[in-house]
């Protein structure tokens, strides 16, 4: 997660299309194309587990995945509200996971999008729960290095083609409204 967009910047890949929110710190280091997708934090909890707010995070432990946006708003969360939530540190979004259905802590926060994908790829769906409250806003872009107009031309350009042409839309299906060829579903609308 965090040497994702340094790998952009010193030229190691040219494009960077994946859970990459578009935030102004971000667009210090990189440039972005137009919004490809708006998501989110939202937590995965247990499914006994009652939720009527985020102030229900108050005392517990959450697990974030290191360098995300998604610490950042937990961290803002916590202190804007006083919650003494303990954030739980981890590398990647599967060693979050596995550290939630280890019982390492109460919740895993991260976009909701990619929630939805552990659940179905661990076909967890009867033991944990993606719950519905938004704690941030996240619109992912794909990024590529500063300084490159014909690079940010092309992009924008095939972004614009995928919009007017509703291409956009068949590729949404595909992908996350439909069964996967691994057999996964992801069930999001």
């Amino acid at each position: 997660m965090e040497t994702r967009l340094a790998a952009v910047a010193e030229g190691q890949v040219d494009l960077e299309c994946g859970s990459t929110t578009n935030n102004l710190e971000r667009r210090k280091v990189v440039d972005f194309s137009p919004m490809i997708f708006v998501t989110g934090t939202k937590l995965m909890v247990p499914v006994a587990t009652t939720w009527r707010d985020f102030r229900d995070l108050k005392g517990r432990a959450v697990i974030v995945t290191r360098g995300t946006t998604n610490e950042q708003a937990l961290r803002a969360l916590d202190q804007r509200f006083k919650l003494g939530i303990t954030l739980v540190e981890s590398a990647d979004h599967e060693e979050s996971y596995r550290m939630l259905t280890a019982g390492k802590a109460d919740a895993f926060a991260t976009d909701d999008v990619l929630l939805y994908g552990l659940l179905a790829q661990h076909r967890s769906q009867g033991q944990f729960k993606v719950v519905e409250e938004f704690l941030s806003y996240d619109p992912y872009g794909i990024a590529f290095r500063l300084g490159e107009p014909d690079v940010k031309a092309g992009v924008e350009r095939a972004m614009r083609n995928l919009v007017v042409t509703r291409d956009i839309v068949a590729i949404y299906a595909r992908w996350f409204e439909s069964r996967l060829p691994n057999g996964e579903r992801f069930n999001m609308p």
